[in-house]
């Protein structure tokens, strides 16, 4: 199931928060998909050294 961008906004309203593009294109992929992980921290990098110990 592809989900765009524009039509989560226009969906979501205001409760919508876009990230600016951070990633390069490497190799031609133009989409990729997969489990993610979002950490709040601040001013300590323990559970982001934890997770990037985890497999994956």
């Amino acid at each position: 199931m592809a989900l765009n961008t524009a039509d989560l906004c226009d969906q979501l309203g205001n409760t919508a928060y876009v990230a600016d593009p951070m990633f390069g294109n490497y190799g031609g992929m133009t989409a990729f998909g997969g489990q993610i992980a979002t950490l709040k921290v601040f001013k300590n990098n323990t559970l982001v050294r934890a997770a990037l110990e985890t497999p994956g």
